[in-house]
């Protein structure tokens, strides 16, 4: 899937629809951009899944910190 909309863009670039750089010749290969764009999607998704995995921990095994939470500042929201 995102190679395929990498070859549609490179596509667009090659036809003159999308501005090329000065020299016309490509800046990163086909390859690097579909690494990059699978690199961004997994760091998203695995960022956001241990932030709330340490999260939840933390709130396990504290009970101040749980208490603190609940009955501080936000608690109108528990």
């Amino acid at each position: 899937m995102v190679a395929d909309i990498v070859g549609e863009k490179i596509k667009d670039l090659e036809q003159g629809q999308v501005p090329a750089n000065e020299g016309g010749a490509p800046v990163v290969s086909e390859k690097d951009i579909v690494d990059n764009v699978m690199l961004v999607m997994v760091a998203g998704y695995d960022t956001s899944s241990v932030l709330i995995t340490f999260m939840v921990r933390l709130l396990a095994n504290d009970p101040d910190v749980y208490a603190a939470m609940v009955h501080g500042k936000y608690g109108q929201y528990f």
